[in-house]
């Protein structure tokens, strides 16, 4: 599974051991980097 949040792409793979696992731990990381880095990863491109 994949969440990107505009340049900034986090990919969660189990190797199909645990889609349960997978799926608990996207949400995790889908909460915690929410649409708001989005404009922060557009922020630091201009930055950098």
């Amino acid at each position: 599974s994949v969440i990107r949040r505009g340049d900034l792409t986090l990919s969660v793979c189990t190797e199909g051991a645990s889609p349960f696992l997978t799926k608990q731990i996207v949400a995790e990381l889908a909460e915690h980097y929410d649409d708001s880095y989005t404009e922060k990863t557009a922020l630091l491109r201009l930055l950098r």
